[in-house]
């Protein structure tokens, strides 16, 4: 038992840089002798969220509707959200688990845990052939990229805090820093008993990272907007592209001005009767950039991050627009 518990505390470990110190429940007593026989039960906290983990004993043995009526009698009895933790189960059974709304942990194989926002598979197939690297970053990986080089002191970074920072499950940003390094711009180590991500932070890994990276912009509109609307949006986002540019550089400011917001922004944004798209910008009031990733995120002083403005507008083909982001991005002190 003990060992598979070491061996649970070590996957989310390794996966997620989560760390917790589950301790045997102390209303052990008042569970059913068959109940004791199959589980090992224990208290823990995730994510700050407090749970009860029961530990399988044979692993892949009950079936998982049995497994669903434990834990429901776990649950009932402690009031808080009861995790299956097993050594093995099928993919079969693990499907099942998921469709009986079981919460689980499969060491090595899969981490199930949706009120967590977490769902970790590991793929098995074709283990053995290095991982494909790919073409460009994911956005989440970009944002922590980004992070990183705006963050140069801090050189280490784990995903828990990585998450918190950037809003982002700790899978999601586990998935991030695998990403960096398979691009070789990062290197995991360890320390203690957490999984890290090692930066070497100059301009040199900024321009290893280059190729990787996208504009962060994945759609542009033109709005009609009065003056409630144009606040709305400033307080939803931060200034960008050529405003955010004329505000830095020489360079003069457009006519109309233009701002990033995340998707879920301009979601909450359309619910407005006070906007309407347009097709012309000549007609605008204000120009709308939606990002891949949330530009309030990495925001500095109004605008948007210095290394997300020159990705965006890296590929206008104009030496002035090409002269203002030379001179801004000399201005980053490495």
């Amino acid at each position: 038992m003990e060992i598979t518990l070491q061996r649970f505390k070590r996957y989310l470990q390794d996966t997620l840089g989560l760390h917790i110190d589950p301790k045997p429940l102390k209303e052990v007593g008042e569970f059913p002798r068959f109940l004791l026989d199959h589980y090992g039960l224990y208290t823990a906290s995730l994510l700050g969220k407090p749970c009860v983990l029961a530990v399988d004993y044979e692993g892949d043995v009950l079936t998982p509707a049995a497994i669903r009526k434990h834990l429901d009698m776990i649950r009932e009895k402690t009031k808080v959200s009861c995790i299956y933790i097993s050594n093995s189960a099928s993919f079969y059974n693990r499907k099942r688990l998921i469709g009986h709304c079981v919460q689980f942990v499969i060491i090595n194989r899969q981490i199930y845990l949706p009120a967590l926002g977490i769902d970790w598979v590991e793929s098995c197939r074709d283990c053995h052939k290095p991982r494909a690297v790919p073409k460009t970053m994911a956005a989440s990986t970009q944002i922590v990229m980004i992070y990183a080089l705006m963050h140069k002191t801090e050189n280490e970074f784990i995903p828990l805090k990585l998450a918190e920072a950037l809003k982002y499950t700790p899978m999601t940003m586990t998935r991030a820093l695998n990403e960096l390094e398979l691009l070789n711009l990062g290197k995991t180590v360890r320390k203690g008993k957490e999984r890290q991500i090692k930066f070497e932070t100059s301009s040199l890994l900024w321009q290893r990272a280059q190729p990787f990276m996208q504009s962060p912009v994945k759609k542009r509109i033109w709005l009609k907007a009065n003056r409630d609307a144009i606040q709305k949006i400033k307080h939803l986002g931060v200034l960008a592209g050529f405003s955010a540019l004329g505000e830095l550089t020489m360079l003069s400011s457009p006519t109309h001005p233009i701002y990033a917001i995340s998707r879920q922004a301009w979601k909450e944004l359309q619910k407005s009767s006070e906007v309407e798209e347009i097709p012309l910008v000549e007609d605008s009031d204000i120009e709308l950039e939606i990002w891949g990733y949330d530009p309030m995120l990495c925001a500095n002083k109004g605008h948007v991050d210095l290394f997300s403005l020159y990705l965006s507008l890296r590929e206008i083909q104009d030496e002035r627009v090409e002269s203002a982001l030379e001179e801004l991005m000399k201005e980053i002190k490495w």
